[in-house]
């Protein structure tokens, strides 16, 4: 059963902090925090040899494919996405475009995975394992 310490609050207003500060920097670049998790779904798919799709991107992000769609219409209104020719039109292809890669160079989590990249194992394995149980609550 869930417990509540004293840190508690202190430590769900750092969470808070975190992801204002987070969508600051991504905000800063010229994109909502969603705009740059397409991107980076675009861009990580097409690594893995996976078709990035809206309704990958959908599934990805715990959103509607609504949203999904949206996203993706203000990137490639934007020049950074483009949509590939297919045959089933409701699974069109999504690549970027040179400009999308050029931008994601500059990737505001790179900053961030710098940080992360500099705790010690015993570190990031914990953190990880308390993100994980966090992000679980969340989604359930």
């Amino acid at each position: 059963m869930p417990h509540e310490t004293t840190a508690t609050p202190a430590i769900v207003n750092q969470l808070e902090r975190f992801a204002c500060a987070l969508a600051r920097r991504e905000s800063a670049q010229g994109l909502n925090p969603a705009q740059w998790a397409a991107l980076r779904y675009i861009a990580q798919s097409a690594g893995q040899q996976e078709v990035p799709t809206i309704s990958g991107f959908a599934r990805l992000r715990l959103t509607t494919p609504s949203s999904a769609s949206q996203t993706v219409s203000s990137l490639v209104r934007l020049g950074l996405v483009a949509r590939a020719s297919a045959a089933d039109k409701r699974q069109r292809p999504l690549e970027l475009t040179q400009q999308g890669q050029t931008l994601l160079k500059r990737d505001p989590l790179k900053h961030l995975a710098s940080m992360v990249a500099g705790l010690s194992s015993e570190s990031l394995v914990a953190f990880s394992g308390v993100l994980d149980i966090v992000m679980r609550a969340l989604v359930l």
